[in-house]
């Protein structure tokens, strides 16, 4: 079965702080799936104007910092992002519901290493 996971994405801008970063936008993403789903990976194309990612590029859900993996696609001159491919584990999307990220000009956390049978690569 496959699943949608976003209809729509509304960006509002905004200062706000985790740690002293600053919010530089924010999305609201909707479930449009019936379930309710938990520790999803996702990957979102995040763009943004010269100076905007100065520090690096977190993601934030429910007030937390989540750990990330940023591929930057292009630099602005000042050496901010410009285009990056954020990957990270959505801790949870309501069923038919909304999730709200906000964007943090902060270098994100490493995601953990998964241990164990999930680890385990085919060969």
């Amino acid at each position: 079965m496959t699943r949608s996971f976003c209809k729509a994405v509304v960006g509002t801008l905004g200062i706000a702080g985790t740690a002293n970063a600053q919010v530089v936008v924010t999305n609201t993403y909707t479930n449009l799936d019936g379930s309710a789903l938990v520790d999803v990976p996702v990957t979102f194309s995040r763009v943004a104007g010269d100076g905007d990612f100065a520090a690096g590029i977190t993601p934030q859900v429910a007030g937390v910092a989540l750990p990330a993996q940023v591929d930057v696609l292009r630099s602005a001159p000042d050496g901010s992002i410009r285009h990056a491919l954020v990957s990270f584990v959505m801790p949870a999307v309501p069923a038919a519901g909304d999730v709200s990220v906000q964007w943090l000009n902060m270098a994100p956390a490493t995601p953990r290493r998964l241990t164990g049978a999930a680890s385990s690569t085919r060969r």
